[in-house]
């Protein structure tokens, strides 16, 4: 495998962890903004 060839394998294979990464940064979030979500109404519903 020539160098160029293998600079761009490691480049795409780059911008897919990035890609899943940042699909996971967004699944993340989601689940922290519903899981605060539920806490705010259990601890409203203490009230």
């Amino acid at each position: 495998m020539s160098i160029s060839s293998a600079i761009n394998a490691s480049n795409s294979k780059q911008q897919l962890l990035t890609s899943q990464q940042s699909s996971l940064q967004q699944k993340n979030i989601r689940n922290f903004s519903e899981n605060l979500s539920e806490l705010f109404r259990k601890s409203l519903g203490t009230f």
